[in-house]
């Protein structure tokens, strides 16, 4: 078996087509470290989340009891948190499976990187709207 450029294949080695370089260094390292973080991240603030809204009182777990746990600057800091931890990791998660296709140049990865970064920031305050629009509303 040969690998696309003639050489033959060695046993044992993964062999990537088009560019014959690994994954990581296709994204970047700092792509890889980010994705990592921001899921550890994501699953802290999700425990944080899940143990402060829904185990954090005795009481049964209600919308209105919902609503009131948002008044606690706290849980208030956690919501924001893990929204902006999803969306990193969601948005970083979709940059590297685009750019595990191969399909763009540098030029087109890095309008790819800053079209999601500002596509991640509009959601993020998009995202902050609406959990101020609830804050402001109040239990249905």
């Amino acid at each position: 078996m040969r690998v696309g450029d003639g050489r033959p294949a060695q046993p044992g080695r993964v062999v990537i087509p088009r560019t014959g370089q690994a994954p990581a260094t296709r994204t970047g390292l700092w792509g890889w470290v980010i994705l990592y973080a921001s899921g550890v991240g994501l699953a802290v603030f999700l425990l944080l989340h899940i143990g402060m809204v829904h185990f954090g009182s005795s009481a049964p777990f209600t919308a209105q009891r919902s609503f009131e746990s948002l008044r606690s600057a706290g849980i208030r800091i956690t919501e924001m948190c893990l929204l902006g931890f999803a969306l990193i990791h969601g948005m970083v998660g979709l940059r590297r499976v685009i750019l595990d296709l191969e399909i763009l140049n540098q030029n087109g990865a890095r309008i790819l990187t800053g079209g999601l970064a500002a596509a991640g920031l509009a959601l993020f305050i998009w995202g902050y709207q609406i959990f101020r629009h609830l804050l402001s509303a109040g239990p249905l």
